[in-house]
């Protein structure tokens, strides 16, 4: 039941912060990204589908009597892992260039602080997720897999585009282009690692 709450409480933030960010009050404007533009953000991105999990989630605990299966049990941990994998990057990264009160500033607070923090906490403690196998949690990787995919030829293809910057939000090329997918490949190892840090969390609590 409190996983049930707790995934509400997530569809619900969303929902505002999405509302927030659509109508530029406490948007995810950091850079000046308007609303539309910021569906090119993993933050946002990734918000959007720990909801669509979440909501998957509710569905079946209503449906079902049965415990969750292990495919939806498998979402929710690569959602988590998306989100933590964001609010990483926010700390490490961002703040230090913004500051702690421009970043985590209405839906930016939300998105990039408190929904990580719920949806990790509900893998870690209420979701069985450290039930599943260790090659599972390789499913961690596919969000920013498939992002990273994208975003690599978004920038290949506007490559020629005088101000490259307003295609490469990251600052991806900073590195050069031989280098670029590199440090993706480690960004994705990154989303992995994390989604690992929640999976033996999850699994500790459950021994516990």
């Amino acid at each position: 039941m409190t996983s049930f709450v707790i995934n509400g409480i997530i569809v619900a933030l969303t929902l505002v912060a999405w509302v927030m960010l659509l109508s530029g009050v406490g948007s995810d404007n950091i850079g000046g990204v308007e609303a539309p533009r910021s569906l090119r953000r993993f933050a946002v991105l990734s918000n959007l589908f720990s909801a669509v999990v979440s909501v998957l989630y509710i569905v079946w605990t209503i449906d079902n009597a049965t415990a969750a299966p292990e495919w939806l049990l498998a979402l929710k941990l690569s959602a988590a892992s998306s989100l933590l994998l964001t609010l990483a990057a926010s700390v490490t990264i961002l703040v230090p260039l913004v500051g702690w009160r421009q970043l985590f500033a209405g839906g930016n607070l939300l998105t990039r602080l408190v929904l990580p923090l719920l949806a990790c906490a509900d893998c870690v403690l209420f979701a069985p997720v450290g039930e599943l196998s260790l090659p599972a949690t390789l499913v961690s990787i596919v969000p920013c897999s498939l992002y990273a995919i994208w975003y690599l030829f978004w920038i290949m293809r506007h490559r020629d585009e005088r101000d490259l910057s307003r295609y490469d939000i990251y600052l991806l090329l900073r590195w050069g282009w031989t280098k670029a997918p590199v440090v993706t490949g480690g960004i994705v190892f990154a989303s992995w690692l994390l989604g690992l840090v929640i999976w033996a969390l999850s699994g500790l609590f459950a021994m516990g």
